[in-house]
C-alpha cells in the first residue's frame, strides 16, 4: 500500500464531482416547468417574466457548472437548496389550499412534489460536490 502513487489534486476532486448529475437535474427540472407552465401559469404566485427567467438561470448555471470554478459550485449549491424550499413550500400549499374544485390541483401538487424531490436530490449531490472540492482529504 505505501508504494502506490498519490492521487492528483484533479483525481481527488474527480472523485467526488457530482456536477454532471446535477447539471442533468437542472434540465430536467427546467423542461418540466417548461412543459406544465402553460397549464398552471394562472396557479404559480410569481409573474410569467420571473418564471421565464428562474427556467432560464437553470440552464445558464448548469452550463457554466464546472469542478475547477469554486464560484459556480457555492451558486450550484444555493440554487437547489432555494428550488427545494420554494417547490415544497408550493406543493404544501396546494395541497392545503387550492379548493378540491379546481380540477388541477392534484396535478399541480404532482408537479410541485416531483421537481422538490428532484432539487433535494441536486441539493445532495451538490453538497458533496462542494465538500469534496473545499475539504481537504485525510490521508
Amino acid at each position: 500500500m505505501e508504494n502506490l502513487p498519490k492521487a492528483s489534486k484533479w483525481q481527488i476532486i474527480n472523485r467526488h464531482y457530482y456536477g454532471n448529475v446535477v447539471r442533468g437535474i437542472f434540465v430536467l427540472v427546467g423542461l418540466m416547468m417548461l412543459a406544465t407552465f402553460p397549464f398552471f401559469n394562472d396557479l404559480v404566485p410569481v409573474p410569467l417574466w420571473l418564471s421565464i427567467g428562474i427556467i432560464a438561470m437553470l440552464a445558464v448555471f448548469g452550463g457554466l457548472l464546472n469542478p475547477a470554478q469554486r464560484w459556480i459550485l457555492v451558486v450550484n449549491t444555493i440554487l437547489p437548496v432555494v428550488g427545494l424550499i420554494v417547490f415544497q413550500y408550493e406543493a404544501a400549499y396546494a395541497y392545503a389550499h387550492i379548493p378540491v374544485t379546481e380540477t388541477r390541483r392534484v396535478a399541480f401538487f404532482w408537479a410541485n412534489e416531483i421537481v422538490s424531490l428532484l432539487f433535494f436530490i441536486a441539493t445532495y449531490l451538490a453538497v458533496k460536490t462542494a465538500r469534496g472540492r473545499f475539504v481537504e482529504e485525510v490521508e
